[in-house]
């Protein structure tokens, strides 16, 4: 897949930067999870059974509201409590932008308390840890936001209400009312911007954006958790170039993506296994944990395998590595194979390079994705055409890329190839 998630070693120390390496942080950095599917099928279940000896808080999206012709829409997903059974959760309310046209006024507040006691209510008592709301609230709404969060926070006390936080409400006048309401926050940081156009490159995590949010998060003094994303997402173009569609959490079977214009953003599990390594050592002891979005299932097309999440989310450091070979097949034939031998999925290689002894190839064809770009006496290179619409590969995984044929009059010839990412 497309890079556009580049994080490594530049990720690190632009984001560290927004982080006090004074004094040395001696407090563990928990993990907790989103878990965001509305159907909780037997895999659910199974991840959360492999998961829960290093998950410290599952938090399950609960319902979703909506605003629609002036109308209050509440969309409920019935989680499975005997899933959960002696976890700790948080119960995730999730707001549409849409809701901002209301003011927040007290028919709209209403609604959402209500649904807050409600499905609080229904949740077994002791393991409720918090009332989270997530919701995309404009900058110039806060104000309004800020007596929501006063409502539901005064009826659900003494339960702890959290909430969801864009970075740039860090710079807005009000936020600092709205966060004296929370005894913390979750700093979400991934999906802020979209591409405008296909051949320009988005970040999925915006570094300079995360860094500033950091450095005003620790200036402000309210514990605060960050959310950093697993998945993967696939923005989808119109004819006229303009976004139609961004799909984020599964693909629809009929998307004819071969056909379409589209680009991949994705999370890099090298980057931020290298990323929370470190915070876990020099973050500021205000960040009190990471929020992975979201939990990995089987079948999951669009995140991480689960045992990925789990060793970037132990710190467990990542083997990173393609390798490509000829694969010879009748005299003079090779198949091109490249295969992923890291710990985690990981971006195409954007070249890969073929050497040997002897003549130019009298024949030569790429696949896959990619094309031949050079060819000469005793060389060969295949170079990936667009990287943005090829989803990260996992560990493992073989894929034959092209084909030549030498010949040589001599003998047979050993063809050796190089995987450059």
């Amino acid at each position: 897949m497309k890079a556009f998630c580049l994080w490594g070693v530049a990720l690190t120390a632009l984001v560290l930067a927004g982080c006090k390496p004074e004094p040395k942080r001696s407090v563990p950095l928990p993990t907790q999870v989103y878990v965001w599917q509305r159907s909780w099928k037997p895999e659910l279940a199974e991840s959360v059974e492999q998961s829960k000896s290093w998950v410290q808080t599952y938090h399950l999206l609960m319902a979703e509201v909506r605003f629609e012709k002036g109308k209050g829409k509440i969309t409920r997903i019935q989680a499975d409590p005997a899933v959960m059974k002696s976890q700790k959760v948080g119960l995730v309310l999730r707001v549409f932008p849409s809701v901002a046209k209301t003011g927040w006024d007290a028919d709209a507040t209403k609604l959402v308390v209500d649904l807050a006691k409600e499905t609080v209510s229904a949740w077994p008592a002791g393991n409720v840890a918090e009332l989270q709301l997530d919701y995309d609230c404009p900058d110039s709404k806060l104000a309004d936001y800020t007596r929501l969060l006063t409502a539901v926070k005064t009826a659900l006390f003494p339960l702890k209400v959290t909430c969801t936080v864009l970075p740039s409400w860090l710079r807005q006048r009000e936020f600092s009312t709205l966060a004296a309401l929370v005894p913390g926050y979750v700093l979400q940081v991934h999906s802020l911007h979209l591409p405008k156009t296909q051949d320009k490159a988005v970040a999925l995590v915006d570094l300079a954006e995360t860094r500033n949010a950091l450095t005003q998060a620790v200036t402000i003094g309210v514990p605060f958790r960050v959310a950093l994303p697993t998945y993967s997402c696939v923005v989808e173009f119109d004819s006229a170039g303009k976004v139609r569609e961004v799909y984020a959490e599964d693909i629809p079977q009929a998307l004819p993506l071969q056909s379409a214009n589209y680009v991949v953003l994705d999370a890099d599990a090298y980057g931020m296994a290298d990323l929370v390594s470190r915070w876990r050592n020099e973050a500021s002891p205000l960040l009190q944990s990471v929020v992975w979005y979201r939990l990995p299932v089987a079948q999951d097309r669009l995140n991480w395998p689960l045992d990925v999440l789990a060793k970037v989310a132990q710190g467990q450091s990542l083997k990173r590595g393609w390798m490509a070979h000829c694969k010879k097949q009748e005299a003079g034939h090779a198949e091109v194979v490249i295969e992923q031998a890291g710990d985690a999925p990981d971006d195409l290689p954007t070249l890969v390079t073929l050497h040997w002894a002897g003549p130019e190839a009298v024949g030569a064809d790429a696949l896959g994705g990619y094309q031949v770009v050079e060819s000469a006496a005793g060389y060969l290179s295949l170079k990936l055409v667009n990287p943005g619409r090829m989803p990260r590969v996992g560990s493992g995984t073989k894929r034959v890329i092209g084909w030549l044929r030498v010949e040589d009059s001599t003998g047979p010839v050993d063809i050796f190839a190089k995987a450059i990412r």
